[in-house]
């Protein structure tokens, strides 16, 4: 394996192009005291992305517009540059116009990351899921926003009804799962086989919810529900399982979220669930190994 290139041997290779995307905002000769944390915190993120080449000039030039908190670059979580850098180069492939991905996916996320405090001690597995899948949680932030109190979000054709789309309890947010594409993507990052429940829970017998912390953004579990019987033809939900990755244990402190989840199912009218036929369950359906 090659030796890992410092600092030095970078900006030796780049020069001044290393710095010119950024513009005057971060590097300006004519401020050192503050051009040079910032120059020195750009070399140490472009070390720590391991990548061979500069990033695209159109991807750095827009951190400007990134929201940092105190305009520090120090703040940007390497993990989360690299994959703006990876998506980027795969639209460069597609040939979709650079400032067009950067306006319409770039800015967005990098709202969502820099705007909720999910930037702070942010876990890698974040970043290591699809890119889709970040800009899936950025637009769902986005339109709750701009959705009126009270107002349900629409649903696209190929989603279940999510019954609650989104929980929160003190520092934990749960994220609704709501098409197959999604539960392979929770399933990637988190490395257990959710991504193959898509028809339990498109039968009504399985709601499945991301976990993550509020404020870090931290990935820290994947929670099921799961509809069961009782008595004659009665219905229940009950908790399923929480695994964090690997299928492994969690601690105490989301095992106790869960149950606000549970609680916000057990509240709504049952009119409001899909209940499917008595003949088609089987008792081994009812469990949900994550």
């Amino acid at each position: 394996m090659p030796p890992r290139r410092s600092e030095s041997d970078r900006l030796l290779d780049y020069g001044d192009t290393t710095f010119d995307p950024l513009g005057k905002h971060w590097v300006d000769d004519e401020q050192p005291l503050i051009s040079a944390p910032n120059a020195l915190a750009w070399l140490r993120l472009l070390q720590a992305c391991e990548m061979d080449v500069l990033p695209p000039p159109e991807v750095v030039a827009s951190i400007s517009e990134w929201r940092i908190p105190s305009q520090k670059l120090e703040e940007i979580p390497p993990h989360f540059l690299r994959a703006v850098w990876k998506s980027a180069v795969a639209a460069q492939y597609e040939w979709l116009p650079l400032a067009e991905f950067v306006r319409r996916e770039v800015l967005p996320v990098s709202e969502w990351l820099f705007g909720s405090g999910a930037h702070i001690d942010a876990d890698p597995a974040l970043f290591k899921s699809a890119w889709s899948a970040l800009l899936r949680r950025a637009t769902a932030l986005a339109e709750q926003k701009s959705r009126p109190a009270g107002c349900a979000a629409p649903m696209s054709q190929d989603e279940w009804n999510p019954y609650i789309r989104r929980v929160e309890w003190r520092q934990y947010e749960f994220l609704a799962l709501t098409t197959a594409a999604q539960l392979k993507e929770e399933g990637t990052a988190m490395n257990h086989c959710v991504g193959d429940y898509d028809e339990k829970c498109r039968s009504g017998i399985a709601r499945i919810y991301s976990v993550c912390e509020r404020m870090s953004g931290k990935h820290v579990a994947t929670y099921s529900l799961q509809l069961v019987t009782y008595g004659s033809g009665g219905y229940v939900w009950e908790h399923g399982q929480v695994k964090g990755s690997r299928n492994s244990d969690i601690s105490p402190d989301p095992l106790t979220a869960v149950d606000a989840v549970l609680r916000s199912y057990l509240e709504l009218p049952f009119s409001r669930f899909q209940i499917p036929e008595p003949l088609a369950w089987d008792e081994s359906a009812y469990l949900i190994p994550i």
